[in-house]
């Protein structure tokens, strides 16, 4: 049982990875009641919610007028994540917006925003950078920036690029004499990562200094890295030989097709239409997505600034891939759901 007196906070997306870390902070010591909209509340992610304390399950679907209703009822503030992988983009916009016109109806005084920066918009558009889930974010996140505060009073984060992907996409090859092989498209380009958990630090933060966060744009803090420089901080940690491999985006997501189709229209649940150009293909996305890494340079001054609020906010995060690397025991082995590797490795020798 939760106390009536606790601000309640509805996190949507609770039970991925972002959401489960948010849900977290926000319990951690008893000072908000949160509530989780999925649709099977006996899911063991689910459940493993409800073990933290302060946390009611609501079933239902955020792409569903009920879902969102019955969620937003009596909530003092809403995280909105949507899983881009999971919903056509269109679809996206759409629930988007209409969570807000809820969320407004229903008397929710803070929103805030899982963002970012509208990256392709950066490129003047050119298709060779268009990462589907980044458009989406930019320009929600962009459209929300427009709207009045006294509606509701939103905060919008600028996300990252998670360091726990270095062992999903970016996890390495091990070849036969046991050097660990990062391949990936990325020229000399320079990828922002942070740990995953910097969300549920931030989400606590905003919601706890409205004065400091209403209304504003927070950028997390990141530690931009090459390849190269992810090749490095693997044998620094480990002591294990390494190297960086830039390989051509034909090469990459040949390889991803022991995992993947990489030509299937996304979400994969959804019936294959050849008709509907709402929808991307992985290799579209994704390869939006290298692109865009591959031509960042880090902007030293915006960084700074980052961490600078970030000494504040999550002192002690991780402040590099090495840092990371060392304090996870990280060993450049694939997450359970990622099979095949032998396949892959073959494909990116």
């Amino acid at each position: 049982m939760t106390s009536p007196n606790l601000l309640s906070i509805l996190v949507i997306g609770g039970t991925g990875a972002q959401g489960r870390n948010v849900v977290r902070e926000l319990v951690r010591d008893k000072k908000y009641a949160v509530t989780v909209l999925t649709r099977d509340v006996s899911s063991t992610s689910a459940v493993a919610l409800t073990e933290l304390g302060n946390v009611t399950l609501i079933p239902g679907s955020y792409e569903t007028e009920k879902g969102l209703r019955e969620a937003l009822k009596g909530q003092h503030g809403v995280y909105v994540n949507f899983n881009s992988f999971a919903m056509t983009e269109s679809m996206e916009y759409f629930w988007t917006f209409r969570l807000y016109e809820i969320a407004v109806q229903s008397g929710v005084k803070r929103l805030i925003y899982s963002g970012g920066n509208n990256r392709p918009k950066g490129h003047r558009y050119a298709e060779e950078y268009r990462s589907s889930h980044q458009a989406t974010s930019g320009r929600l996140s962009e459209w929300l920036e427009s709207q009045p505060l006294d509606l509701i009073e939103w905060t919008i984060l600028n996300g990252v690029v998670y360091t726990e992907m270095l062992s999903v996409l970016l996890r390495p090859v091990v070849l036969p004499d046991n050097t660990h092989v990062f391949a990936a498209p990325i020229g000399d380009g320079f990828i922002p990562f942070a740990e995953v958990a910097t969300y549920g630090k931030y989400v606590r933060w905003a919601f706890d200094n409205p004065s400091r966060s209403v209304g504003k744009r927070i950028p997390l803090p990141t530690y931009p890295t090459t390849l190269k420089g992810v090749a490095e901080a693997f044998e620094k940690a480990t002591g294990k030989k390494a190297a960086a491999k830039d390989v051509t985006q034909d090469v990459w997501f040949e390889a991803a097709k022991s995992y993947t189709d990489p030509d299937a229209k996304q979400p994969s649940s959804i019936p294959a239409s050849k008709s509907d150009d709402t929808r991307f293909t992985f290799r579209q996305s994704f390869g939006g997505w290298w692109n865009i890494w591959k031509a960042l340079r880090p902007d030293a001054e915006a960084i700074k600034q980052a961490q600078e609020l970030a000494d504040e906010v999550y002192p002690d995060r991780f402040k590099s891939v090495e840092d990371w690397m060392r304090a996870t025991g990280y060993t450049g082995e694939a997450k359970a759901e990622i099979k095949h590797d032998a396949d892959r490795r073959k494909k990116l020798q």
